[in-house]
């Protein structure tokens, strides 16, 4: 199988929780990071710097991303739950924190699709994911 690209994504898998807090919210479910690599990830030319203001809403900046993936266990389940974080590792080759500011937590905008080669083959997981936050006073 050839290498899709030259970039590694992690797969944030969150595990489903049926527990509730005291006030009978759903308490977060934890997270696991699973590394791939022989990735491609992609922002959208037309997405990147989208700062969208309602009279309602403050605004939001927003990527929407493709990220392509060989196929196998771990990225076949990837769910709308999940998350795709971007970049996972520094130029050295070093894991960046979940906290560092280069490295952002795309959510998933629905499942992993696993898609054929012209054969019939499985050849890669598509995966489509958006990054928003809400966008600062000197942007």
């Amino acid at each position: 199988m050839f290498q899709i690209g030259g970039d590694v994504v992690g797969i944030v898998k969150r595990t489903k929780t049926a527990a509730r807090d005291r006030f009978q919210q759903r308490i977060a479910a934890a997270e696991q990071v699973v590394i791939k690599s022989g990735c491609l990830f992609e922002v959208q030319p037309t997405a990147v710097a989208d700062k969208r203001e309602t009279p309602t809403s403050p605004p939001l900046e927003r990527e929407l991303a493709w990220v392509f993936l060989p196929v196998d266990a771990d990225t076949r389940s990837i769910t709308a739950a999940d998350a795709i974080r971007y970049p996972v590792i520094d130029d050295d080759g070093n894991a960046l924190p979940a906290d560092d500011p280069r490295s952002r937590t795309y959510e998933m905008a629905g499942d992993g699709v696993v898609e054929p080669d012209i054969h019939g083959r499985r050849d890669h997981v598509a995966c489509v994911c958006e990054w928003q936050q809400i966008a600062r006073a000197d942007a």
